[in-house]
Order: structure tokens, then sequence, then C-alpha cells
């Protein structure tokens, strides 16, 4: 018989994790901040562009924690939490920092990925990777 993993707790942060792309992302923070001080002629559009920024980014510069356990997986965002049992995941994926969840096809009609769980890996990918495999084993990877 098959040892059920353990319940596994893990926090992802992109701009911790990804130097140059929080670089890149500051640079351009900043360079859009200046342009729209600079294209509304002095206004505080320029203050104000910074701020939504980083709210519209909050899953990059923000930390994510992550909890999978026996039924599923919980994401604690910033601003929300979200919650993914396995039996309602049709298929997944991964990529190089972390896999999509993708619920069964019933619901509102719009297209799946919308509809998806992101998992970033953090600095756990063999271990997430690992169980993640356990629990969706048989499942499709489109």
């Amino acid at each position: 018989m098959v040892e059920t993993p353990e319940e596994l707790r893990w926090t992802a942060h992109p701009f911790r994790e990804r130097r140059g792309a929080a670089i890149l992302a500051l640079a351009v923070l900043a360079g859009i901040t200046v342009a729209s001080y600079w294209a509304s002629g002095g206004q505080a559009w320029g203050f104000l562009a910074a701020p939504v920024l980083l709210v519209s980014l909050n899953r990059f510069f923000m930390p994510t924690r992550y909890e999978m356990d026996q039924a599923g997986i919980t994401a604690r965002y910033p601003f929300k939490t979200c919650r993914r049992e396995w039996q309602d995941v049709e298929r997944w994926a991964v990529d190089a920092h972390g896999a999509i969840l993708l619920p069964k096809t019933s619901g509102p009609k719009r297209p799946q990925r919308d509809r998806g769980m992101q998992i970033l890996f953090g600095t756990q990918r063999t271990e997430v990777l690992d169980r993640l495999r356990f629990h969706l084993d048989g499942k499709s990877r489109p």
C-alpha cells in the first residue's frame, strides 16, 4: 500500500526568489510612474500609477502561502483565499515556476484557464511536485 504524504505548507514570494524579474518589474513600475507623471503634466496621476500597479501585481510583490492536505490545496493570496479539492481537478500542467490546476468543465461558460488555480513552487519544487503527482495521478496533463 502506498503511504499518504503528510500535509505540506510553503510560501512562494516571486519578488524575493527571482532577482532579475524583480529588478525588471521595479524598473518598469518606476518607468510607468514617471511616464504617467510626465504625461499628465505633473498631476497626481503619476503618483497614483505606482500603487495601482503594485496592487494589480500583488501575487508577484507579496508572498502567497499554500497548504496541501489529503483533500486539496489552499492558497492564501494577499487579498483572498482559494481552495481547490483534488476531486474537482480535471487536468493540470507544470511550468518553470509552478503549476495550474484546471477544474472540471461544469460551471460558468468561460475558458477553463480563467478558472484554474495557479500554484507557485517557491523553493519547494520537488516536494510540491511529488505531492501533486500523488494526489493527481491519472488526471490528464495538457
